[in-house]
């Protein structure tokens, strides 16, 4: 474990086995399962099913976005090319961010503009046309336009989304997002206390 994590950050070399990505031939230490005071499992729903929403397509995951600063520089068909197409999530995504690949959305302009702060979730468009979502280890600043910005409550349904997988962004409004970061917030709450109680059981015997 490195800062209570066991993931890996490539860039800096820490984490996970070495600091690297895995290779064929790779053995992954382990600690030996210990049935002493095992009582059972401990049941809890997958986010995936409990935060789930209706009319959820299958074919692709659906996040939430509420628009960002430059979102009017782009005219109306490139915001909704925008909003209607599946964006593929590409090999050179990482924690930093995730690189999608689709239909190029272009400015009714060239935009430049000095670096600015950042955060996660936030949807920038290179001159390529190709969003970035800016992921947990997202730099501080940067200098491209911003289309919009996943809520928190949906970073997660990004992060989880696998290299060749499908992203679809939905327009939200602010306060939906503060209501799904509550869902989101109380999921955890439950989850929490179920582990704090599994712990408890185990101690008990």
């Amino acid at each position: 474990m490195v800062l209570g994590s066991r993931s890996t950050q490539l860039r800096g070399e820490f984490g996970g086995l070495q600091g690297r990505s895995l290779l064929p031939g790779d053995i992954l230490p382990c600690s030996a399962p210990s049935t002493a005071g095992f009582i059972g499992e401990l049941g809890a729903e997958p986010a995936d099913i409990v935060l789930t929403r209706p009319n959820a397509r299958a074919d692709d995951i659906a996040v939430r976005v509420v628009i960002a600063g430059e979102y009017e520089a782009y005219d109306g068909p490139a915001q909704d090319l925008f909003w209607s197409s599946s964006w593929k999530v590409t090999p050179r995504s990482n924690r930093y961010g995730y690189r999608l690949q689709g239909p190029p959305v272009t400015p009714i302009a060239p935009i430049e503009k000095r670096s600015h702060g950042i955060v996660p979730g936030v949807i920038q468009i290179p001159p390529n046309g190709q969003p970035i979502i800016q992921m947990r280890d997202a730099q501080t600043s940067g200098g491209y336009p911003k289309m919009a910005t996943v809520i928190g409550a949906d970073l997660w349904r990004v992060a989880q989304t696998s290299l060749g997988g499908k992203l679809r962004f939905e327009r939200t409004s602010y306060t939906d997002a503060l209501v799904a970061q509550d869902m989101l917030s109380a999921y955890l709450d439950r989850l929490r206390a179920s582990v704090r109680l599994f712990e408890e059981m185990r101690r008990c015997r």
